[in-house]
């Protein structure tokens, strides 16, 4: 029965991860936050058709000709039926968003509006330079009334190309931008994929012993209440940082001010992991209600820090929504800091099993994965920061650097509590057996003598 539920765990979870490396989550945020067109590009240049960003929500789309290639090696064609476009005063632009490996050249496409006064020539510029070259200037396509733009890449990083037009010229393009990412190695890009889908299956195995001793045992009994509470409360305020900065323009443009040529840190395995986290957290606390609890309770520090992590993040999400103190990155930001803070509950449970001298009721099985998936997450971020030359990034995401560390720590001090406790336990249970045996010889010859002890 156990082992069933097991294998139909891990079944879920390789499909779970088979579905949104597909990018079906991805398309149906989509669908909702972006009004989409698949209007031939030369229709659309000649204004029959348009399409915006109505709700302003959503991460840029990317024109791909295969949706499961981690990188784009060209873009020298248009599909109509994966274009989106981003107007800015009637010129559109093919994508936001390339992604290219070191020595391939891409193209995207610039397309002005029927107006007279429309410019003939765009002048492309980088905000950082030395990743990628792009031409001095782009003449339009008569015929088409297209500007094809050709980017050469030179190392590996990110950045952002502008366009800038002549001052005679009564068309502004300051919100055109492509923002191109450039790694060194592709192998490297699906390795950083698989490492990061495996910390994912890792961390949330992990939480399964737990749920199946529980489950066993009928009794929670030996389970810190207080790691379960701030595992929740720290899912919680990670999960709303990494959909933020994943999949919410905003807070990626403000990331992107901060750490100009940055890669996003945030993976789509990260938002997952925590959805996954928050979602064992609610049925280990359903756990709780309704087993034996052997006498244990939240501690009252426990709840006050939740609430006190509760009034923090309203202030905050005040101070974002009337003033200009913080915006929406920064709020997310310190939000995330609550789930790296309370990585330490991990210290209940180890003062827990000191004071008991026992790791019974708490899943070592548990730990060892954790460790598994602490230990891929870092790699995940040393890979990303390699392939993309871009080491400020493990700055740029330090809760999930944070995470990574913390949870080794911890980790391994409650392995080495499991490993000596355990010893413990068996020198004692066999010295009692010992000791027994040595009685009931007594009892049967009362010359017995029994040894002394050393």
């Amino acid at each position: 029965m156990l082992q069933s539920i097991r294998n139909w765990c891990v079944v879920c979870m390789l499909c779970l991860v088979w579905v949104c490396e597909n990018k079906e989550l991805p398309s149906i945020l989509d669908k909702y936050n972006n009004s989409r067109s698949t209007v031939h590009l030369l229709n659309y240049a000649a204004g029959s058709a348009a399409s915006t960003n109505a709700y302003g929500l959503g991460r840029p789309e990317q024109t791909t000709s295969n949706s499961l290639s981690p990188i784009h090696t060209t873009q020298n064609a248009v599909d109509e039926d994966d274009v989106s476009y981003i107007s800015s005063n009637k010129f559109t632009v093919s994508t936001t968003i390339m992604r290219l490996l070191l020595g391939r050249t891409g193209t995207f496409y610039l397309v002005a509006p029927d107006d007279p006064q429309c410019p003939t020539v765009v002048y492309p510029i980088t905000d950082i330079s030395g990743i990628v070259d792009v031409p001095y200037n782009v003449t339009l396509n008569a015929n088409t009334s297209i500007f094809e733009v050709t980017v050469d890449t030179i190392n590996p990083g990110s950045c952002v190309i502008h366009f800038n037009v002549s001052d005679d010229v009564p068309f502004g393009l300051s919100d055109i931008y492509v923002r191109v990412e450039v790694a060194r190695n592709e192998y490297v890009n699906i390795l950083i994929i698989i490492v990061g889908w495996t910390y994912f299956v890792a961390w949330g195995v992990s939480c399964y012993p737990q749920v199946v001793m529980n489950y066993r045992r009928k009794s929670v009994a030996g389970m810190h209440f207080d790691y379960i509470a701030y595992s929740l409360i720290g899912n919680l305020a990670y999960c709303a940082y990494n959909i933020g900065l994943l999949w919410i323009p905003v807070v990626w443009e403000e990331y992107n001010d901060k750490h100009p040529g940055g890669v996003n840190p945030v993976q789509l395995n990260d938002v997952v992991f925590t959805l996954h986290g928050t979602a064992l957290c609610l049925v280990i606390i359903t756990q709780m209600v309704i087993y034996d609890r052997g006498g244990q309770r939240v501690s009252t520090v426990c709840i006050g820090t939740c609430i006190a992590s509760g009034v923090i993040a309203a202030v905050g999400l005040i101070l974002t929504l009337k003033t200009d103190i913080l915006d929406w990155f920064h709020y997310l930001l310190y939000v995330s800091y609550i789930k790296l803070i309370v990585t330490l509950r991990y210290v209940p449970q180890i003062y827990f099993n000191h004071k008991r001298k026992s790791t019974i009721g708490w899943s070592t099985g548990s730990i060892v994965w954790d460790l598994v998936g602490g230990l891929l997450s870092l790699v995940q971020m040393f890979l990303i920061c390699y392939n993309y030359d871009d080491w400020a990034s493990i700055l740029g995401d330090p809760t999930k650097f944070g995470l990574g560390l913390l949870t080794i720590l911890f980790d391994v001090i409650l392995i080495l509590q499991h490993v000596i406790f355990c010893h413990n336990s068996k020198q004692k249970d066999t010295e009692s057996k010992k000791y027994q045996a040595e009685f009931t010889l007594l009892e049967k010859d009362e010359k017995y003598v029994p040894p002394a002890k050393v």
